[in-house]
C-alpha cells in the first residue's frame, strides 16, 4: 500500500510539474483558443458546434519552449513551417537579481567547501577523542559563521594555511 502510495504521489506531482511548465512557457491553457467545427447529430440529423481541435493554438506556443530565441525550433509535429511566435532573445533577458543571486550560490559553494576541510581536520585529529570531536563538530557551522563572515575572511584563511604551508617545503 505505502508503495502504490508513493507510485502515485510521484505521479501526480509529474502531471503538476507539466501542468506548470506548460503555464510558464505557453500561457494558463484557459486562454487558449480552440477551434470548433459543426457535425451533424445522427438522432436529430442537426448540425451542432463541438470542439475539434484542443491544441491548434497550444501547438503554436510550443516553438518557444524548444527555442532560445536565436534559432527557432521547426522541427515539431503538425506545426506549420510558418507561424507566429513571441520569442525571447536570451542576452536581452536578465533578471535584476542574477548577480546576487550568482554571488549567493558562489558564497554558499565556497563555505561549504571550507567547512568540509575543517570538519575532516576536525575527524582525522588524532589527539581528540570521538567525544570531543562530536563536539567539535556540534558547534562547528555557528563557529565558523561567527569567524568568517565573508568569503573573503575564508580566502584570507586559505591563503595564510597556504602560505604556512609553503613555508614547510
Amino acid at each position: 500500500m505505502a508503495i502504490m502510495a508513493h507510485v502515485w504521489d510521484v505521479y501526480l506531482k509529474g502531471v503538476m510539474s507539466v501542468e506548470e511548465t506548460e503555464r510558464i512557457y505557453t500561457g494558463a491553457p484557459m486562454f487558449f483558443k480552440w477551434k470548433y467545427g459543426k457535425v451533424k447529430n445522427k438522432t436529430t440529423g442537426e448540425y451542432e458546434t463541438v470542439l475539434t481541435d484542443r491544441y491548434s493554438d497550444e501547438s503554436k506556443r510550443l516553438g518557444g519552449t524548444g527555442s532560445t530565441g536565436e534559432r527557432n525550433r521547426l522541427d515539431l509535429a503538425d506545426i506549420a513551417k510558418t507561424y507566429r511566435c513571441a520569442e525571447v532573445k536570451d542576452p536581452l533577458v536578465k533578471s535584476k537579481l542574477y548577480e546576487e543571486y550568482k554571488n549567493a550560490v558562489v558564497d554558499s559553494t565556497i563555505r561549504s567547501a571550507f567547512y568540509d576541510l575543517i570538519e575532516s581536520e576536525i575527524l582525522n585529529d588524532e589527539t581528540l577523542s570521538e567525544d570531543e570531536k562530536n563536539a567539535k563538530l556540534e558547534t562547528l557551522n555557528d563557529e565558523l559563521y561567527e569567524q568568517y563572515k565573508s568569503t573573503e575572511d575564508i580566502y584570507k584563511e586559505l591563503k595564510h594555511r597556504d602560505d604556512v604551508l609553503n613555508e614547510g617545503i
